[in-house]
């Protein structure tokens, strides 16, 4: 991941979390593997986050993520709010955003 630009990160990101979501049927159920794996995704988001903490493209993935793979609607809950601060007319992401507060 060093020396990668955010763009390349999310891209990267992308693309394992499509084989790995294509592959879900392949994880044995309550294992974590497939819950380790999300994870591994989340680290290459952090890091393009971590070049740009305004990359709405990579935080978006990241709460979605978060929200319907992991259940960590706490923790999503303030990086879908940072999404509304960066996009405020963003609907997608306001959408998001209510959804996850009504989980809570």
């Amino acid at each position: 991941m060093n020396n990668q630009s955010k763009e390349a990160l999310l891209q990267e990101a992308q693309q394992l979390w499509d084989v790995l979501d294509s592959m879900r049927d392949d994880f044995e159920e309550g294992t974590g593997d497939f819950e380790a794996r999300v994870y591994d995704v989340l680290d290459y988001l952090d890091a393009a986050l971590n070049l740009d903490q305004n990359f709405d493209s990579a935080l978006a993935l990241k709460v979605e993520l978060m929200t319907n793979e992991l259940g960590a609607y706490e923790d999503a809950v303030e990086e879908a709010e940072r999404l509304t601060q960066i996009a405020p007319n963003n609907p997608q992401y306001q959408a998001m955003l209510t959804a996850i507060q009504s989980k809570l």
